[in-house]
């Protein structure tokens, strides 16, 4: 995506952002922000997890994924749990 169509996409992300806090139902802000309700919905998640700072780009979107592919039983439940408490597998430091 173009830098001037993530800056369109960050906008609408901010504005629906507004919207929940307004208790907007993701379905309007889909139809509102002519967005899928898919992408509304995950906003919304995003939103309720970290606020409006959460729906900005790039915020939570670090590879995640790879590091818990490679773990397995206690070892991957310990990074999930370590995650969503807001704290970074990737970095030793950061914890």
């Amino acid at each position: 995506m173009s830098a001037e169509g993530q800056a369109r996409r960050e906008k609408l992300r901010l504005q629906a952002a507004q919207m929940f806090e307004q208790d907007v139902d993701p379905v309007q802000v889909a139809q509102l922000l002519r967005v899928s309700a898919k992408s509304a919905y995950q906003w919304r998640r995003r939103w309720r997890a970290g606020g409006e700072g959460a729906v900005r780009r790039g915020h939570g979107r670090r590879a995640v994924g790879y590091p818990l592919k490679q773990m397995r039983g206690a070892d991957q439940v310990g990074a999930v749990r370590t995650i969503a408490a807001g704290q970074s597998v990737l970095d030793p430091q950061a914890r």
